[in-house]
């Protein structure tokens, strides 16, 4: 069986960044913005942010990372604190109220962002809403998942929001670690690795970009039939380190190998064999999945590498391995 055949040279993510470290400092990203499109009857309208506007968004997502990470316990704790040392991404239409959600975001957990959401929903703003929840259909909006029209080198997929008429403005939220379910047996499930916030009103129709990885390495390029639709990936490590990726602007052929090792238990066989040249990630990814949190002395894709020393803990099994017990 065919296996998907994608370059790993992928392109980037969102253009600008906060480093928290020693106080704030703006900082600019070489990657190109993913700048989310809202179409009506005439012609495509870029949603733009005046430079004030920017500035305010950023104190409110650092702020909020303060927050999150004063709240945070245990794991979601350590990767906040990873958090202050990378470039958290945000993209130019998030209004700056979203900083909160955008902050439990960066963590990859579902729990956390669940609370976000409900928090920025119960201050009575203007709703935001996962791209599964239920509310969505009932308020009459669809959310389909289609493989960009302008192609282009990176694999990536199009979140299409469509609303109806007597539709109130929301956001819909498309977290790191959905899964863009494929569109025919055999084909690779897929789940990106940028967060998307997609605003949407009356009659509207809004679309953003997101740069995707494969689910199931086993499979066969899932780009001959549009998507299924999207829902959750089942195994929460998916999101661990979809988010991870965004946070550390991992390469994609790094995020790829490390969703792999978590959603397939992917082995070093398995990856050499996959189309492309992959095991040249192998190690890259390691990286990306110890800064999700994810133990990789237990994954089969480095069953047989050197053990890695775990910092939050004293690994009795890893002692016994390094001594060969």
């Amino acid at each position: 069986m065919s296996r998907i055949q994608i370059a790993a040279t992928g392109a980037g993510m969102s253009a600008s960044a906060l480093l928290l470290s020693c106080g704030l400092a703006l900082v600019a990203n070489t990657r190109t913005p993913e700048t989310p499109v809202r179409f009506d009857t005439h012609a495509p309208v870029v949603v733009a942010q005046a430079p004030q506007a920017r500035v305010q968004q950023e104190r409110a997502l650092a702020a909020a990372l303060r927050q999150v990470r004063d709240e945070a316990d245990g794991d979601v704790d350590r990767i906040l604190q990873e958090c202050d040392r990378s470039n958290v991404t945000t993209t130019a239409s998030e209004p700056a109220n979203l900083a909160p959600i955008r902050a439990a975001v960066l963590t990859g957990s579902h729990d956390k962002i669940v609370e976000a959401v409900a928090r920025h929903n119960a201050s009575g703003a203007e709703p935001v809403f996962l791209h599964d929840d239920p509310e969505l259909v009932r308020r009459g909006i669809a959310v389909r998942a289609r493989w960009p029209r302008h192609g282009g080198s990176r694999f990536a997929v199009s979140i299409d929001v469509q609303a109806g008429d007597s539709v109130e403005p929301c956001t819909v939220l498309v977290a790191p670690g959905a899964l863009v379910k494929a569109g025919d047996d055999g084909e690779q499930d897929t789940t990106p690795i940028q967060a998307r916030f997609i605003h949407v009103g009356p009659y509207e129709r809004s679309q953003a970009d997101a740069e995707i990885c494969c689910a199931q390495i086993h499979s066969q390029d899932p780009r001959g039939h549009e998507p299924a639709g999207l829902t959750s990936h089942r195994d929460p490590r998916v999101g661990l380190v979809a988010a991870t990726a965004e946070r550390e602007h991992a390469s994609w052929g790094a995020a790829q190998v490390a969703v792999w090792a978590v959603a397939n238990d992917a082995t070093p066989a398995e990856v050499a064999s996959a189309p492309g040249s992959y095991t040249r990630y192998i190690d890259p990814a390691r990286d990306v999945l110890e800064k999700a949190g994810i133990d990789t002395n237990k994954l089969p894709l480095y069953a047989h590498a050197l053990p890695r020393m775990r910092k939050d803990a004293f690994d009795m099994d890893l002692l016994g391995h390094i001594r060969g017990g």
